[in-house]
């Protein structure tokens, strides 16, 4: 029996509320916000270096509705009616088939970045200026933020679950495509049991495609005036990975354009985020740790799990 998604809003005595307004004293008084199936609270806790915030889930032997937005198929059937193509674009990101199943494009937002990306270079004048009055650049960036969304809103959904049984349904459920070949989950998702896998594969420059990465920021931006493109930036908590010789920490980093994308997150906030990644050459093989770093230019790049 699959067990949904977690979740952060419940119904308590007819009002909806938040997590951080529930405590674990309300168990048995707690229903899920998309249907009436009871649910319970789970305390914040560590896991291994990272923390996991409070988050509700199903009460045991409970099971959610069928359309219930915190069910799997509920969930995905919304996700793929909040990503319908842009009206002037004719390019679908999310295709269904006869099976039930959804097949997501990945080259449909790898053409739309590019697109975007080489608009963004042939222009000489000042951005600030020109750019934003410039009908091609809010429809191209329209279309990018789109896609980016329907990517970090599939991404999601798997951070949300952590039953067994439903990760394999959603693998069956929503297939992912690049240029016509299919990608495993595990090759795009990666969250901190797999940071170390994520680092080797972009040390050997292995991916071509935006991945997903589930991070936990910790502590406030940091800004460096001579980076040539990524000015602002938030460290995530790591990965250690331990033997009886050594400790690695693989450390991901978020790498932001500019100020403003960055502003509403905070020391402790879990993160979904679709964006290119690549990763800090290791010069001294003594150095414990590990950086990889993943570029985001845009808002609609990442998704708070919470929210």
């Amino acid at each position: 029996m699959g067990k949904g998604l977690k979740m952060y809003y419940a119904k308590k005595n007819n009002g909806s509320f938040y997590v951080a307004q529930i405590a674990k004293e309300d168990n048995g008084m707690l229903f899920c916000d998309g249907c009436d199936a009871k649910v319970q609270y789970v305390s914040g806790y560590m896991r291994k270096t990272t923390p996991v915030a409070p988050y509700l889930k199903l009460w045991q032997n409970e099971i959610h509705e069928n359309n219930c937005k915190f069910s799997i198929d509920g969930s995905i059937q919304l996700l793929a009616s909040e990503s319908k193509a842009v009206e002037d674009l004719g390019k679908l990101i999310f295709e269904f088939e006869q099976d039930g199943s959804y097949i997501f494009r990945m080259n449909v937002l790898l053409d739309a970045k590019n697109e975007f990306q080489k608009m963004m270079d042939s222009q000489k004048d000042d951005q600030d200026l020109v750019l934003k009055k410039n009908i091609n650049y809010l429809s191209n960036k329209k279309k990018l933020s789109h896609y980016f969304r329907s990517a970090a809103g599939i991404a999601k959904l798997r951070s949300l679950i952590e039953d067994s049984d439903d990760i394999e349904l959603l693998k069956s459920k929503i297939k992912i495509f690049y240029k016509d070949k299919k990608i495993a989950w595990n090759d795009f998702y990666y969250d901190e049991s797999r940071y170390h896998i994520l680092f080797n594969r972009l040390i050997k420059k292995e991916i071509t495609y935006p991945v997903a990465v589930n991070v936990v920021v910790k502590g406030n931006m940091q800004f460096y005036e001579q980076a040539k493109r990524f000015n602002y930036s938030y460290k995530c908590y790591s990965q250690l990975l331990k033997d009886k010789e050594s400790s690695i920490r693989f450390i991901p980093t978020l790498q932001l354009t500019n100020k403003e994308i960055g502003e509403n997150l905070l020391d402790k906030d879990r993160v979904i985020v679709i964006g290119d990644g690549w990763a800090n050459k290791v010069v001294d093989s003594d150095n414990i740790f590990r950086n990889f770093n993943i570029g985001i230019y845009d808002k609609s790049q990442f998704m708070k799990e919470n929210e």
